[in-house]
């Protein structure tokens, strides 16, 4: 599912524009995987193995822009910028008669070998801007830049036979920075 809105208000000298977006994926699919995981663990060559694997996708942007409007010698654009996106994942691996090899039930699931899940979150902040400037009829100016915050994280949890057990992990990463827009034509 994919959904945008765009509005815009006119106000004489400049114009508001609001920029929305929303998409949205999910996915369920399984695959064998006797051949891949008997070559892992060769008890279980004869044994069949299938995987099973379920996604859930969103992501979410709004952008507010205000520009001049008009040829006048100086125009200008400025705005804000936000992005969330959001991805669940599971992921498991079931071989028939594992529990009959000795191998325990995974959260009272026997047969199950492997299971995976995964949260990862994005959200971006942005404020931009730039200005340009008419020197000459042939010549323009412009300066601008915008300035911006990522915000990542990570949790997953793997547990099972073939995880080596349970482990699980949560990282969180930001990064700000600027870019800058200097052009002469």
């Amino acid at each position: 599912k994919l959904y945008t809105l765009t509005v815009e208000n006119d106000f004489g000298p400049a114009t508001l524009t609001s920029l929305s977006s929303f998409r949205q994926r999910d996915q369920r699919f399984g695959l064998d995987y006797t051949f891949y995981i008997g070559g892992l663990v060769p008890a279980f060559a004869a044994q069949p193995s299938s995987s099973a694997a379920d996604s859930h996708f969103q992501y979410w942007t709004q952008e507010l822009r205000l520009a001049s409007n008009g040829q006048s010698r100086l125009r200008w654009t400025g705005g804000l910028f936000y992005q969330h996106e959001r991805d669940d994942y599971g992921f498991n691996v079931t071989t028939e008669g594992a529990a009959d090899l000795g191998i325990p039930p995974l959260n009272g699931v026997p047969d199950v070998v492997y299971q995976t899940g995964v949260i990862k979150l994005l959200d971006q902040y942005a404020v931009f801007g730039e200005s340009t400037f008419a020197v000459t009829p042939r010549f323009d100016v412009t300066l601008g830049g915008r300035v911006f915050r990522f915000e990542q994280s990570i949790d997953r949890l793997a547990e099972g036979l073939l995880a080596g057990g349970s482990f699980s992990f949560q990282k969180t990463t930001s990064e700000n920075g600027c870019t800058p827009k200097v052009l002469a034509r």
